[in-house]
């Protein structure tokens, strides 16, 4: 027997298969090598519209960031005029159980609203039907820099507010649990 989790995420499966509510386009496609401009996936396989665009309105810029199996870039999205994040799987060819997997992780992020998760705006499929979710692009000096004593100057990153940035963090997992 299911549990719900794993019936939403059949459901959402389907859903995206069918093309509603997130979208199915096109069937042209492009191999040449991501560049500013583009919004061709850096993965294998992935695809771009004769409009150069995601589903029509996403235009890649560059790649934010890599993580076992997916990454995320910066893009632009054309219709409404605003910078957002693309996630998307780094494998070609994705196995169900990583496409619902990667497919739950959208729904659960995007039902949460808390100040400290960034907001999911869409779910679609790209040309050659890969998932992939839209959210709100956030700006700022990582982590990482900040460990790696390679943030700005000007900004003053004391134990006190890391600290605080760490109970931030904890707040907002603490919330995704009780919620999801």
């Amino acid at each position: 027997m299911k549990s719900d989790r794993s019936s939403d995420v059949d459901d959402t499966v389907a859903t995206l298969d069918e093309g509603t509510p997130a979208r199915k386009h096109g069937s042209t496609t492009s191999d040449a090598p991501t560049q500013v401009g583009d919004v061709l996936p850096s993965r294998p396989g992935g695809a771009i519209g004769e409009d150069g665009l995601i589903v029509g309105r996403y235009r890649v810029e560059a790649t934010i960031g890599l993580g076992g199996m997916g990454e995320i870039v910066s893009a632009r999205d054309e219709q409404i005029g605003r910078s957002v994040a693309i996630k998307r799987l780094r494998i070609a060819q994705p196995s169900p159980d990583a496409t619902a997997r990667f497919l739950r992780e959208a729904q659960i992020q995007g039902r949460l609203e808390h100040p400290a998760v960034v907001p999911v705006h869409e779910m679609c499929r790209d040309l050659h039907g890969e998932p992939f979710f839209v959210m709100k692009q956030l700006t700022g000096v990582t982590l990482a820099d900040v460990l790696a004593d390679r943030a700005p100057a000007n900004q003053a990153f004391t134990r006190l507010r890391l600290l605080r940035a760490f109970a931030e963090v904890c707040l907002a997992v603490e919330f995704a649990h009780t919620a999801a």
